[in-house]
């Protein structure tokens, strides 16, 4: 699982952390998803959460397990 950071200009620390295994941009929002396959449908995705990021801000993976 990774861990996703959301920063604002200039910090060396996030403001918020979010774990999913991977994240989208669509539409000026960030997704954080979760990829839980199944034997019954391989592609199926939890949505974790979406983030509409202010100016000076920034999502960014800061670890994977």
């Amino acid at each position: 699982m990774a861990k996703f950071g959301r920063f604002e200009f200039g910090e060396d620390e996030p403001k918020e952390t979010y774990d999913g295994s991977h994240m989208k941009l669509e539409k000026g929002y960030v997704k954080i998803l979760r990829a839980e396959p199944s034997i019954f449908d391989p592609q199926t995705e939890d949505l974790v959460a979406v983030i509409h990021l202010d100016k000076g801000e920034s999502m960014r993976e800061i670890r994977t397990d």
